[in-house]
């Protein structure tokens, strides 16, 4: 896992799933223009959510994979990957996504 502690270890959090993260997470699904801003500019659209985390960033699950975070300058969420269309029609499952957000936060490493 590229999380690393203070003394260069690596390590993972796991986040319980949240209703309101859940929420953040369908939306950034559902719009691509609320993805990127939710991805660039962390803590306005936490704070617009009404979710109050010191220096947080959102990074997607390639990122996480490929580059090193330093834990203790960030509170590092990871946006997990949305459903696979080739899987499911997401117009059709709109009211689950919600339900899918909590079950990818609560196995992607940091998932938000």
């Amino acid at each position: 896992m590229p999380l690393l502690d203070g003394a260069g270890t690596e390590t993972c959090i796991v986040y319980h799933p949240n209703d309101k993260l859940a929420e953040i997470i369908a939306q950034a699904w559902s719009s691509s223009e609320y993805r990127d801003r939710l991805l660039k500019d962390t803590a306005n659209a936490f704070k617009q959510a009404g979710i109050f985390v010191e220096d947080p960033i959102v990074v997607t699950e390639a990122d996480f994979k490929s580059q090193k975070f330093d834990k203790d300058k960030h509170k590092v969420f990871v946006l997990p990957d949305a459903p696979s269309e080739k899987h499911f029609d997401k117009s059709a499952i709109q009211g689950n996504l919600i339900d899918t957000a909590r079950v990818k936060m609560a196995f992607t490493c940091c998932g938000i």
